[in-house]
């Protein structure tokens, strides 16, 4: 028999409330406006630095109504329109490519590892240096460049994390790889898009969908009728991979019991003897890792060789050859401008992450336990984090200073919105069970919090730090580009000014090297932290 989940609600009913809920949501947008217009009128913030939103936003209509208004919303929209569509077409492939091989996996990880935390902001002088005045293409290039990297590690990580179970129930049916990448894939959550709205996990299943695999399993089902004697097979009727011929059938559950028997036996004889199975296992599990470390040293090599070769070959003014960046490398950072650049943006980088993670913990919890709640803060959520960095910039220089105060700001502004989206999901989407049997145990509140939910969530909050990590990098970058005397943006932007290109690219290897050194960190305390995660899943397979 058939069990099918609960269809979602439909009707009058389910459209009013969720109409109540739109209503309820833009009314926590307006109530924070009539806040901070109060806050702004009775100077409480100077309105100098924080002008009242009725001001803001009558001057905004005022911008609209010119046409170079437009024109730059619409080149705008164009660059990221075109920046976007060509890290989409590169990364998801390239995403599904790897995270469906392990040695690929493997063999890309330090590259991957290495660009990604690289700012695209830091490429800003070389951008200007290759295009010139061309800044269309500048500006796609760096809105590419940025975008891929995101959308190439949700993918490799959806791919990655999709349930063995899905994957067997898809080769038992002879799906095909090509099929299995575009519906069983996508299918786990998360798997591009990295979030989905905590409002949406528990939704029932269409029955029409289900109707739809339903009769199309049975059609898959029609080569195993039985048929009466005599009947042969059709031309178009397969045999599946999977059935075998009963006689080894039953051959191989004799040396299955065979091998538990002999287990046993040298188990009791107090002399562990490893069976032909295990041994053979152990064998292929050992040839894999070789070939897996091979693969993660020789990439990595072949891509430096490959640099050397046409740094050296192409005698271009903006691409030194690589021993000159090494030299210049050596030269800054063993162990000149550590003190002096190294030292204080770790300092802003390491306080801006802390506070974000704090604080994204905090407010994901309360908003995922609190629904209503929820409701009313996604709008304002979903602004503020739509907001450019390098917007912001500008505010927090007049609002907090020039100081190491407004970088950390800036930094643990954006970093926040990963942590808490990732937080709240995670929160929202526990399994109601859990909860149901922390209440039959009447488990405390605080422990229920700590050991269950937080617990359970804690994939998905550690998947959001990690998303974090980079951004915490370019922010970095980014906010010492600006009024700032020192720190590696400093050092990078002064070097572009003065045509020392060699100085410029080892600055951007080190920020390469950095990230690398920042997520084997995090990849180190992740692993411990959620050992028993990686078992679980480990035994699931």
């Amino acid at each position: 028999m058939t069990v099918l989940s609960r269809p979602a609600p439909s009707g009058p009913a389910t459209l009013l409330r969720r109409m109540g809920r739109g209503v309820g949501a833009l009314g926590g947008v307006v109530v924070v406006l009539l806040l901070a217009e109060l806050v702004t009128r009775l100077e409480i913030l100077p309105s100098r630095f924080l002008p009242p939103p009725s001001v803001v936003i009558v001057t905004l209509v005022g911008e609209l109504g010119t046409p170079e208004a437009w024109w730059a919303i619409l080149d705008t929209l164009r660059g990221w329109a075109i920046g976007l569509g060509i890290a989409i077409v590169i990364a998801v492939p390239l995403g599904l490519l790897l995270g469906s091989s392990e040695l690929a996996y493997r063999a890309t990880r330090p590259i991957v590892e290495f660009l990604r935390p690289v700012p695209s902001v830091a490429l800003i002088p070389l951008v200007f240096l290759l295009f010139g005045r061309n800044l269309g293409d500048g500006k796609i290039f760096l809105a590419a460049f940025a975008a891929i990297w995101p959308l190439l590690i949700q993918t490799i990580y959806g791919v990655r994390n999709v349930l063995p179970t899905q994957l067997d129930t898809a080769r038992s049916f002879q799906i095909r790889r090509r099929d299995v990448a575009l519906k069983v894939v996508p299918a786990q959550r998360g798997a591009v898009s990295g979030h989905r709205h905590p409002d949406r996990l528990h939704r029932g299943a269409d029955p029409r969908a289900h109707r739809r695999d339903r009769d199309q399993r049975r059609r898959h089902r029609r080569a195993d009728q039985p048929r009466p004697r005599g009947q042969r097979r059709g031309c178009d009727v397969r045999v599946r991979g999977h059935v075998r011929h009963p006689r080894a059938a039953a051959e191989r559950r004799v040396r299955m019991a065979r091998e538990a028997r002999a287990e046993v036996a040298s188990i009791a004889s107090e002399g562990r003897v490893m069976t032909t199975a295990q041994r053979e296992k152990g064998r292929v599990a050992t040839r894999r890792g070789g070939w897996y470390v091979a693969a993660e040293v020789l990439l990595p090599v072949l891509v430096v060789l490959g640099v050397l070769i046409f740094t050296n070959t192409a005698g271009s003014f903006y691409f030194p050859p690589l021993q000159d960046v090494l030299v210049a490398f050596q030269k800054n950072w063993l162990f000149a401008r550590i003190p002096v650049d190294l030292v204080p943006s770790l300092a802003r980088l390491l306080s801006g992450y802390l506070i974000a993670a704090v604080l994204g913990v905090l407010l994901g919890v309360l908003l995922g336990r609190v629904a209503w709640l929820r409701r009313q803060a996604s709008p304002i959520i979903e602004f503020l984090r739509a907001i450019p960095p390098p917007a912001l910039l500008p505010f927090t220089i007049v609002a907090i200073g020039v100081d190491s105060s407004a970088k950390v700001a800036l930094i643990a502004f954006v970093c926040i919105w990963p942590i808490l989206l990732n937080t709240m999901d995670g929160i929202a989407g526990i399994e109601p069970t859990m909860a149901e049997t922390a209440r039959v145990y009447h488990i405390r509140a605080s422990d229920d919090l700590l050991h269950v939910q937080l617990r359970a969530a804690s994939p998905q909050i550690f998947a959001g730090m990690r998303t974090a990590l980079p951004l915490a990098i370019i922010l970095m970058v980014i906010s010492e580009m600006v009024a700032s005397t020192d720190g590696l943006g400093y050092f990078v932007l002064q070097a572009q000014r003065t045509f020392a290109l060699a100085d410029m690219w080892s600055g951007i290897l080190l920020l390469g090297i950095l990230g690398y050194l920042l997520n084997l960190v995090f990849t180190l305390i992740e692993r411990g932290v959620l050992a028993w995660h990686r078992g679980a899943r480990a035994a699931a397979r």
